[in-house]
């Protein structure tokens, strides 16, 4: 079973895809450092509405320069092509460079219009569900969430 395609996100896939990555990935992170920040504004300024609204204000500046600072490594006018062999994942990105991934160590989220491919080290990889086929969507659905 091989699978070829090229994938090419709009800007809809780019956020959708974006989001769904954040949502896996940041709430444990934002939540300590907002506890972090929380308990350090609190002691210097012995107030708590003051450091719960400090603290709130800066989990929400986080994920927006986050979110900022992932969008601009995906763009509309970039294709990439995907090659699905038995063991692993080839992906060849728009400026030629190939990357491979063994689907052991390779975990995928649904979303309504894109899935997003989750690699070690903390690299993913959105792709549009019209770019694929149904049994392209159903061999990467069975990866591990």
């Amino acid at each position: 079973m091989n699978y070829i395609f090229k994938n090419q996100l709009n800007n809809h896939e780019i956020k959708e895809g974006l989001v769904t990555y954040l949502n896996k990935l940041l709430p444990p992170f934002i939540l300590i450092g907002a506890i972090i920040v929380f308990i350090f504004i609190y002691i210097h300024n012995n107030s708590i509405v003051y450091a719960a609204v400090t603290s709130i204000i800066m989990a929400v500046s986080a994920i927006a320069f986050i979110f900022f600072a992932l969008k601009q490594q995906f763009s509309p006018d970039k294709v990439a092509t995907y090659k699905l062999y038995e063991s692993e994942l080839e992906i060849v990105n728009s400026n030629g460079s190939i990357h491979n991934y063994k689907y052991n160590k390779t975990k995928s989220i649904a979303a309504k219009n894109v899935i997003v491919l989750c690699f070690s080290k903390g690299s993913f990889a959105i792709i549009a569900k019209q770019n694929i086929t149904k049994d392209q969507i159903a061999f990467l659905s069975r990866l591990p969430i």
